[in-house]
């Protein structure tokens, strides 16, 4: 298997504080981070994909860009991405819902 590129988050995004929501969904304990003290609802339909490692530094997949759209197809790649990080040991995977 072949690796994935991470990518470090940006001196910007750093800077924010995060927090993460864990839920069961269709039987896949799936993780969304989100800014913290952020209250309104997230309305967009498409995710980016990232982890944090056991240092709490926080990397991108696929360049941090936004690769999916629905949440069938988030709560497929998390799956995907959450089986790559336990083969490997790299950190704990996350989906984040961005707008557009």
């Amino acid at each position: 298997m072949e690796d994935l590129i991470l990518t470090p988050f940006s001196e910007k995004e750093m800077e924010k504080e995060y927090e993460t929501n864990s839920f069961s969904e269709r039987g896949i304990n799936f993780i969304i981070l989100k800014e913290s003290n952020i209250f309104k609802v997230q309305s967009g339909n498409y995710y980016k994909f990232g982890l944090v490692d056991e240092d709490y530094d926080f990397y991108w997949f696929f360049k941090g860009l936004q690769c999916v759209k629905g949440r069938l197809k988030a709560l497929e790649t998390f799956n995907a991405l959450s089986h790559y990080c336990k083969q490997k040991k790299i950190g704990t995977p996350f989906a984040f819902k961005v707008g557009k």
